[in-house]
């Protein structure tokens, strides 16, 4: 996948991946979303737990990133 260079390039990166993974993941039965091996050791449901909390910690992180910059811009004049 090439690195988006502009908000459309990632939004649209974003949902493309997104679909794959709803696919990959779709047409498994709850025994094979706990089988080891998916990424090392992991399952497909370690993963997908791996994913959520990264996307949490992400948007937390960039939420608090963008009120510190919206703080620090001085005033319009």
């Amino acid at each position: 996948m090439p690195i988006a260079k502009t908000k459309k390039e990632l939004l649209e990166a974003i949902e493309t991946e997104y679909r794959l993974l709803k696919k990959c993941i779709g047409g498994l039965g709850p025994d094979e979303r706990e089988l080891p091996g998916v990424c090392h050791e992991w399952s497909a449901k370690d993963v997908m737990a791996h994913l959520v909390e990264w996307k949490k910690m992400f948007s937390d992180g960039t939420r608090r990133a963008c009120g510190a910059e919206i703080r620090a811009l001085p005033p319009k004049t």
